[in-house]
């Protein structure tokens, strides 16, 4: 969740700040110097409210957002023209019979609008090592104030110390409506805000990320009787790469009947000649044509992104913005500009440090630092430039955060046994999530407070201890443990099954009798058949069992 944070900057390429002067600062102090063909002016600022993003399951996650924007432009301006507008500022105009200025391809826009964003994203494919995820922010506009010119063409001359001759202009320019209301003035927040509502816009945001994880089977853990759970607290990507369409739409606005194309000349024109109604001659010389429907462009970009993790906690990220929409076929817009930037950074739980080094034509090549101090975030594209350089200061950039969030975590598990501590009955010993992390130190199924025989695998049936021989009776009480046999003898076998046990049965291997030690005596004579020379015919024993 996002309490409140904030991204500001100004830059421009002709008014510079010597730092020397930093601390008191009037404008005949400035450093001038156009750097570059033509002359800008941009500024910005970006408000992001209270947002919150909530994931839902392992492949979908939405996002509600909101944001109050502000984009000013002022581009093409020619060296004279800036030089112009300059003397305006220090009140000694230029106004030289001998000198022409010329204003053409010059753009001033400024737009202030509202953002309620509503985002959804989704997993497309898991495929262990190969991760792809895509969303889609769909954005309700509401613009507070809006206004451009684009002066196609604008020339003019000195002709004395107070006019000037204006030789051509065509300029196409628009503002919103409510911008003529009488009450505009004397309650200008109200009014606009009331009005903002009015003409609601769409707009949209959308991206795709692919992460490369060759070491995914790396994040993988058991718990609490699942297996090959995924680490969803720690990035698992060796490199990821990202692309994002970013700010499509425009906001829309009731259009001032008084915007449109304003266009003429006053060549050939002599000032002493004119006389009668100022209306009727500037109608005589300058043709305007009404606007159609009035919208502001959003600054349309495209970003991409290249995120390489060089060790668990440093990584290293090219990141090349691309602005779009700022050429001469979009006139009523706002733009940023295009810039290229490396960052290397370094992540941790509660810490984390990045120094972005960025390229545009604003500000050229600069370095910034931004810090995470646990919910707190602070920045600046520009600030170690600032501190390594002694050149005027022609940009500034500013950023902090305050967000905070419950992130993914891996389940507690204070005696590692897999079985996480809201399960564990037993915390303080490992244990088998079959008993809910109570031991079982022999494994044979029985945990060990209930098992008599907790270091010998054994038999539930005999509350843990063992049969090694399988004759049902428990070891301890089984005299031939080794060898499986009957109850009748505690656990001794009886081979022949004649009542006499193997190790008192003289014939173990063929039924016979008690009396004769378990031989047989098929003539029931009392001989033993082995010792019997008439086995079939009963006898006595004097003749060895003959008759």
């Amino acid at each position: 969740m996002n309490w409140i944070g904030a991204d500001a900057g100004v830059s421009n390429n002709y008014w510079g700040v010597d730092k020397s002067n930093f601390k008191d600062i009037d404008y005949e102090a400035l450093h001038r110097e156009l750097k570059g063909q033509k002359g800008f002016v941009f500024a910005k600022a970006n408000i992001l409210g209270p947002s919150f993003m909530v994931t839902m399951s392992p492949k979908h996650a939405f996002a509600l957002t909101s944001r109050v924007r502000s984009v000013i432009n002022f581009s093409g301006l020619s060296k004279e023209g800036i030089e112009f507008l300059d003397s305006l500022a220090d009140d000694k105009v230029i106004v030289d019979a001998n000198k022409r200025f010329d204003f053409s391809d010059f753009q001033v826009a400024g737009q202030l609008w509202t953002e309620w964003g509503l985002t959804y994203a989704r997993v497309i494919f898991n495929d262990q090592d190969r991760f792809l995820k895509a969303g889609l922010t769909v954005k309700l506009l509401n613009g507070v104030g809006s206004g451009f010119a684009y002066i196609n063409r604008l020339r003019y001359s000195g002709i004395d110390g107070e006019n000037v001759d204006v030789g051509e202009i065509n300029v196409d320019y628009g503002y919103p409506a409510y911008f003529d209301d009488d009450d505009f003035e004397d309650d200008i927040a109200k009014g606009l805000i009331n009005r903002a509502w009015g003409n609601p816009s769409v707009g949209f945001d959308l991206g795709v990320v692919y992460e490369h994880r060759p070491d995914y089977n790396d994040f993988l853990y058991d718990m609490d009787g699942k297996t090959d759970l995924e680490r969803r607290d720690r990035a698992k990507y060796k490199y990821r790469i990202g692309f994002s369409l970013l700010d499509l739409g425009a906001v829309k606005y009731t259009q001032s009947e008084n915007t449109g194309n304003f266009q003429g000349s006053t060549e050939g024109l002599n000032p002493d000649d004119l006389d009668g109604d100022i209306d009727e001659i500037v109608d005589s010389l300058f043709t305007f044509t009404p606007g159609k429907a009035y919208k502001m462009s959003l600054p349309t970009a495209v970003a991409a992104e290249f995120d390489y993790r060089v060790t668990n906690r440093f990584y290293l990220n090219f990141t090349p913005y691309i602005a779009l929409k700022h050429g001469k076929s979009d006139k009523d817009k706002v733009h940023y500009f295009s810039t290229f930037s490396i960052t290397p950074r370094l992540e941790g739980k509660g810490l984390g440090l990045g120094m972005p080094i960025s390229y545009n034509r604003v500000s050229k090549l600069s370095a910034g630092i931004n810090i995470r101090l646990g919910p707190l975030m602070i920045g600046s594209s520009d600030a170690i430039s600032y501190l390594l350089t002694k050149d005027p200061l022609y940009h500034a950039n500013v950023q902090f955060g305050l967000r905070f969030g419950i992130p993914f975590r891996k389940k507690k598990d204070k005696d590692n046994d897999g079985v996480s501590n809201k399960y564990d009955l037993c915390r303080q010993v490992p244990g088998v999530w079959e008993f809910k992390g109570c031991p079982d130190r022999d494994g044979d199924g029985v945990q060990d407070s209930e098992d008599r025989c907790a270091d010998i695998p054994g038999l539930k049936a005999f509350q843990g201890c063992p049969d090694t021989d399988g004759d049902g009776i428990e070891d301890k009480n089984d005299q031939c443990p080794e060898v499986a046999g009957t109850s009748e003898f505690n656990g001794c076998p009886d081979t022949d099954n004649d009542g006499v046990m193997d190790s008192e049965d003289s014939c173990p291997e063929v039924a016979g009798v008690v009396e004769l030690a378990g031989c047989p005596d098929l003539d029931n004579d009392g001989v033993a058949d082995e010792q019997d020379h008439c086995p079939d015919v009963p006898g006595l024993q004097e003749f060895n069992g003959c008759p």
